[in-house]
């Protein structure tokens, strides 16, 4: 066989899978956004893509070897796929509405939500993934019919192909998604891939007519049930449930080191990706032909697959001394851009290696069911089907079964297990019952020895954050001499009330030393991220309630969007509210926020408060009813899937899900991150919400956005007669918020609606199909912004005391109360107090 058909088939292969991955990321985001962001919706897409796959290869293994012409047919169903990719937004558009229709007032119904997604899901991909699925035993048949070792080529064919699939992994995170947007990145791939089906229309034409006809046969003797599982077709599938499994088990567990920002989930799924397909192509192009020996090979990679998950795991407590010590090399200070050297390293050391052996299974499973060379594209099929099916419960299990149930480190042990069995069942397939035995004795003892001896998890050093600026600046170089000097710091720092691996996130309640006015301080992260405490963030949290509740003319029903500490929607509760409704996407988070009982009011037996699990767009898409106040609190917006909570088409569902007198109150973040970027939020707020004004919580820290459908009026006497309830009076009085006067208050209004305006300026809105911020954000992380947010607002000149409405009957004298007013804004703000927070 000449070598330029192999060197062509090879590359048409590379980039079949690097297409097929960025069709999946991009497929799997527009999907979700109408579905949520939450773990059951995002796994039944993803679920749903990969079950095509396996459909496709399944179906295909069937006939494969009946087909004269695989190369031509790849081509055909590769412009096909190219095709529905172009007509992709249209096809959705039509379809996804249904998603809403089918779902009204049942946002939290999760297996309803779960039958009506999988079947739009299932309409919307199961089309082109089927045709993906077949790609792989089709071009191994042209092996066949070219009478070439058929599977040593299809095992590099499913590297090649992996090793595409981690070059799309990284063009689509790191340049097209940020530079083109959704819908544009997936009309550039679909035109790429239908060039990918011609070349292989063309090529095939003229390299399958050399094939003579009787070489490839009529029919095939049929030889048992196809797709019968056998010992071979269960050890392939327990390895792919077992690699799924732990990909996503590492990724929820390098994010807590370098940050869950959509780059590092890019890069440690390109990582495993690059190990795999490294590791498939490498290994198969090396692998001998005999059964016996691929059986010996198999055996010896899923324990050696074991004992590296189990070292990976083990040294998990040494990365966040790594990466703050990386951080000190690098300069991230100076040089900020370099973050995603030190996140590649990090994910290379944990991933790659584990994967590079991993990518050696089915290729030496491929070895061990060839038979004439004829059937070989059947067979890896048929086995191609059973590690995806594999790759989908093992993707599913990990997500609502191990790690819910049992915690991180236990998952791990149970796959370390899992690889040591189908290492069992593969031995198995050995004549001699010796090689059974001592397969099980020797897989048995190294299972057993690597659980016993895996080390506990630190939990407070695990849950530092150690990738927040924060973090590294109160940890002194010299304090951080080696990995030990750093647990025993934070180990003696703070005191784990809470710890739950969760659904989504890992969550953790700690409490730390500080203690300010006999207030102990406690914090609630995320991920390693505060998400709100009991001292420094309670002004944000108790004003986001406070505001837009004094300010509305009437309110009855609020949501707030977003849990935290529980504290926003605790004051809240104190207004004579019919209801109040929180949406939060993580289970732990409502739990964890019980520990915050003696500052939100002990809401969770609050009986007007509803708490809701969900995700917070499609609660507000799906809720038959309208709010009088939308209270919005999301994590930061350099944080995956968080920057759709700061979208255009996000506020649209606020506005839609507002009375006609509503007000939202949106927070954004002002520390550790760009004036582009916080202007671009708010230039996105304003496009939707034409009367908006900037509130100061804490000064150079956050901001409060109030947006309204009609012009908002501060009405004087109805702010300050609503603030002399008790109950509300104590809680702004709060020596954590130092609220005592309605002058006070108002005065944190920064700018009105010309200021805002003028502030944000003209530029690029942050949209669903372009998350410009999301991109963005990130490189903020580390950078040092030297600019101060109060002087730039200053600038505006836009005192809230043109937009207050003072009732002439009162006493006093209108005119002396706004001059009053404008000593404390002036008092406020006269002096820059502090740059961001870091």
């Amino acid at each position: 066989m000449k070598s330029w058909h192999t060197l062509l088939i090879y590359t048409l292969f590379f980039f079949s899978g690097a297409f097929a991955l960025i069709y999946q990321l991009c497929w799997v985001k527009a999907i979700t956004l109408e579905f949520g962001s939450t773990t059951l919706a995002v796994s039944t897409v993803v679920a749903v893509f990969m079950g095509g796959l396996a459909l496709g290869s399944f179906i295909i293994s069937k006939k494969v070897d009946r087909i004269a012409a695989p190369l031509t047919l790849y081509g055909k169903l590769e412009l096909a796929i190219a095709l529905y990719a172009l007509l992709t937004p249209l096809i959705f558009k039509q379809v996804l509405p249904l998603f809403s229709l089918a779902g009204i007032g049942i946002s939290d119904n999760l297996i309803f939500l779960f039958i009506v997604r999988f079947i739009i899901a299932a309409l919307l991909l199961l089309g082109p993934t089927v045709l993906m699925g077949t790609t792989l035993p089709l071009l191994t048949q042209f092996y066949v019919n070219k009478k070439t070792d058929a599977a040593k080529k299809g095992g590099i064919l499913y590297g090649i192909n992996t090793i595409g699939a981690f070059a799309g992994t990284l063009t689509a995170g790191f340049i097209l998604l940020p530079g083109l947007g959704l819908a544009e990145t997936v009309y550039g791939i679909a035109l790429l891939n239908g060039l990918v089906g011609i070349s292989a229309i063309l090529a095939g034409k003229r390299i399958e007519t050399a094939i003579p006809h009787h070489t490839v046969p009529a029919k095939t003797p049929k030889s048992g049930t196809p797709g019968r599982p056998t010992l071979v077709s269960l050890a392939v599938a327990l390895t792919g449930f077992a690699g799924l499994a732990c990909e996503i088990l590492w990724t929820r567990t390098v994010i807590l080191v370098i940050g869950g920002s959509t780059y590092a989930f890019s890069i440690v799924l390109a990582t495993f990706l690059a190990g795999l397909g490294l590791g498939s192509a490498i290994i198969s192009a090396v692998l001998k032909s005999e059964r016996a020996e691929a059986i010996k090979i198999f055996y010896i990679l899923s324990l050696l697959t074991a004992v590296l998950v189990a070292v990976t795991t083990a040294v998990f407590k040494y990365l966040p001394w790594l990466f703050i010590k990386m951080y000190w090399a690098f300069q991230l200070d100076r040089h900020p851009e370099k973050i995603f050297f030190i996140q590649v390293f990090i994910a290379g050391i944990i991933l790659f290696y584990p994967a590079f052996i991993m990518g050696g299974l089915f290729p030496a499973a491929i070895r061990i069911v060839k038979e004439q060379g004829e059937k070989i594209g059947r067979k890896i099929g048929q086995l191609y089907a059973w590690n995806t099916v594999g790759s989908i419960l093992g993707s599913l299990a990990a997500g609502f079964i191990l790690v819910p149930l049992f915690g991180m480190r236990t998952a791990f042990l149970i796959i370390i297990a899992l690889y040591c069995l189908a290492g069992v069942l593969i031995t198995a397939l050995r004549s001699s019952k010796i090689y059974l035995k001592h397969g099980i004795i020797l897989s048995g003892t190294i299972a057993l020895l690597l659980i016993i001896l895996l080390p506990e998890w630190n939990r407070v050093l695990m849950t530092a954050g150690a990738y927040r600026r924060s973090t590294l600046n109160a940890l002194m170089r010299n304090r951080i001499a080696s990995a030990r000097d750093l647990e025993e710091g934070l180990t003696g720092q703070n005191e784990i009330l809470y710890y739950k691996d969760g659904l989504t996130s890992t969550v953790t309640v700690k409490q730390t030393p500080l203690v300010v006015n006999g207030i102990k301080h406690r914090v609630i992260t995320v991920d390693g991220k505060a998400e709100g405490s009991s001292i420094g963030d309670m002004p944000t949290q108790r004003l986001s309630a406070h505001f837009p509740l004094l300010i509305h003319p009437d309110p009855k029903t609020a949501c707030v969007i977003g849990m935290g500490t529980g504290c926003t929607a605790g004051s809240a509760s104190l207004y004579p509210l019919t209801s109040t409704t929180v949406v939060e996407i993580e289970p732990a988070v409502v739990e964890a926020a019980r520990f915050f009982k003696d500052h939100n009011y002990d809401l969770h037996e609050n009986p007007n408060v509803d708490i809701r699990v969900t995700d917070g767009r499609l609660f507000l898409k799906l809720h038959p009813d309208r709010f009088d106040v939308i209270i919005s609190e999301p994590s930061n917006p350099w944080m995956a899937g968080v920057a759709n909570l700061f979208t255009r088409e996000y506020f649209e569902l606020c506005f839609k899900a507002l009375k006609q007198e509503g007000i939202i109150c949106q927070w954004c973040q002002l520390y550790s991150i760009s004036q582009e970027n916080l202007k671009t939020m708010i230039r996105t707020f304003t496009a939707v919400f034409p009367n908006v004004y900037v509130v100061s919580s804490i000064q150079n820290t956050d901001i409060l956005l109030l947006g309204s459908k009609q012009p908002l009026v501060l009405e004087w006497e109805r702010i300050r007669e609503r603030m002399s309830t008790p109950e509300i009076a104590a809680d702004l009085a709060d020596s954590r918020v130092q609220i005592t006067s309605i002058y006070e208050l108002l005065a944190r209004v920064r700018m009105g609606p010309a200021g805002t305006e003028l502030f944000a300026g003209d530029g690029p809105l942050n949209t669903d199909n372009h998350t410009v911020v999301s991109y963005r954000a990130p490189k903020d992380m580390y950078r040092k912004v030297t600019i101060s947010y109060d002087s730039s607002m200053t600038a505006m000149n836009d005192p809230v005391g043109n937009y207050i409405s003072f009732n002439e009957a009162i006493p006093g004298n209108s005119k002396q109360m706004a001059k009053k007013l404008d000593r404390y804004y002036a008092d406020l703000y006269s002096t820059d107090k502090g740059r961001n927070a870091q």
